[in-house]
């Protein structure tokens, strides 16, 4: 019980700071996510071939959000990673 004590003093976590960028960047990448789905025409392409383009874009985008966001704090996260 003394040691949670002393973690809650010396660590001080936000949880709105934690999760709110995030959450806001998910949103964002979704809503990329179905502009891109209602604009091209992926069904052309092997099953696998969708898959991986439309994993591969949400990825980006999500990451590309982060780091227009908080360019620092992405930095540091996947220096750690």
């Amino acid at each position: 019980m003394l040691s949670y004590g002393y973690v809650r003093q010396t660590a001080a976590l936000s949880l709105r700071d934690a999760f709110a960028v995030p959450a806001l960047a998910a949103v964002l990448a979704m809503a990329a996510y179905l502009l891109l789905v209602r604009r091209v025409d992926l069904n052309v392409l092997p099953l696998v071939v969708q898959v991986a383009v439309k994993a591969s874009f949400a990825a980006v985008a999500f990451f590309a959000v982060m780091l227009a966001l908080q360019p620092r704090r992405l930095m540091e996260r996947l220096a750690y990673v």
